[in-house]
């Protein structure tokens, strides 16, 4: 087992490499272009959700600001992450595309006017890479893993989404035991459902 775990641990940290690096490559235009594109693609997976939990784009990660604002067009409540320590999971805190922030954890920004921390129906996933099984390459430090867990011992209806680039999508990402699958994956040119045993 231990050797099969090392050998997860180095495919992954080959794949982070590799897909950072692609992701980086993306001009600003086509980024830009594929914020705008996943707004189309609301209404496909927008039901009853009261809020939505983004992320605030870093390091290249695929721009979910555009989508905040679309959303808060539909009175849709947002909500962005906060990591609160190591090996925790992650708390989220009402706020909206626009108001003020201020860098957190990681220089991560966070909502500058904190109220209580709240439980989103719906929580937006950065990634790096995902296959069609919900299967999903993180950054390694399992805040988004645990935070799902946790969410969904609470909430059987939590609706996991990653949100991407078509290209980061590949045939099979490494996964560990702990790791926990999408929901669904929003990319510019689609809205795919996990193809795995509910």
């Amino acid at each position: 087992m231990p050797d099969a775990k090392n050998r997860t641990d180095r495919q992954k940290q080959r794949l982070r490499r590799q897909m950072k690096a692609r992701r980086a490559a993306i001009g600003q235009d086509e980024a830009r272009r594929a914020a705008r594109a996943v707004i189309g693609h609301v209404d496909t997976w927008l039901k009853d959700e009261k809020t939505v939990g983004l992320y605030y784009p870093v390091r290249h990660e695929f721009d979910c600001l555009p989508l905040g604002l679309a959303l808060a067009k539909k009175n849709i409540s947002t909500a962005l992450p906060m990591v609160v320590g190591s090996r925790s999971f992650l708390q989220y805190h009402p706020w909206k595309p626009g108001q003020p922030v201020e860098r957190g954890r990681y220089d991560i920004p966070v909502p500058s006017n904190r109220g209580l921390s709240i439980q989103p129906d719906v929580l937006i996933v950065p990634l790096l890479a995902f296959d069609a099984s919900g299967g999903r390459l993180g950054y390694g430090g399992g805040y988004y893993d645990r935070t799902l867990q946790d969410f969904r011992k609470q909430n059987e209806e939590l609706m996991a989404i990653g949100l991407a680039y078509d290209f980061q999508q590949l045939p099979v990402v490494p996964v560990a035991p702990h790791d926990q699958p999408l929901d669904f994956i929003l990319t510019p040119s689609k809205l795919l459902e996990a193809e795995r045993q509910k």
